[in-house]
């Protein structure tokens, strides 16, 4: 099944098999980790602009630190609930301190994922909108952090998203 979210350059890359660089990013965001904490997988870090709406710095050129990791990108199907591995190997003690930091609260940590090409760093991330994930299990150890990240529990979530009370629906009220 084609992804809609992908650039028609990323889509024509894939399609001919030619060997542009592709960059995998990842940002993680919660509320006790500021500013938000931006990796690219590899050696060398990137500078690349965010998409028009990112959740933070909107639009602005940022810089992705080189950080090796592996990613299991999930399944684009129209069954089961998509689930994404990270595995990142040598942890920086920084990256580790926000992760346990970010451990003892109950808002979820959120794992945004970006891909870019190397000649649109400037124009904006190849799968627009990115993919964006809470990190849903956390195993940490000083060698190895094993996350995995999955989309909001819409199990959980009220349907319809409107409370339904007598100042906001004044109707509700018998004359």
């Amino acid at each position: 099944m084609s992804d809609p979210s992908l650039s028609d350059a990323l889509k024509e890359a894939f399609a001919t098999k030619t060997q542009v660089m592709q960059y995998h990013t990842l940002e993680f965001r919660h509320p006790a980790i500021s500013p938000p904490v931006r990796v690219v997988e590899g050696w060398v870090g990137i500078n690349a602009r965010l998409e028009e709406d990112a959740p933070e710095d909107a639009s602005d050129m940022v810089e992705w630190i080189a950080f090796p990791f592996e990613l299991t990108p999930p399944e684009i199907s129209p069954s089961g609930a998509p689930r994404m591995v990270i595995e990142i190997s040598n942890v920086s003690r920084t990256l580790m301190a926000y992760l346990e930091l970010a451990l003892e609260s109950i808002t979820p940590i959120k794992v945004t994922y970006r891909m870019y090409l190397d000649g649109n760093l400037d124009v904006g991330p190849e799968n627009n909108p990115p993919m964006e994930l809470d990190i849903t299990g956390l195993q940490i150890n000083p060698l190895r952090i094993r996350a995995e990240c999955g989309f909001m529990d819409l199990g959980q979530k009220k349907f319809p998203g409107l409370t339904y009370s007598t100042q906001t629906f004044p109707g509700l009220i018998q004359q």
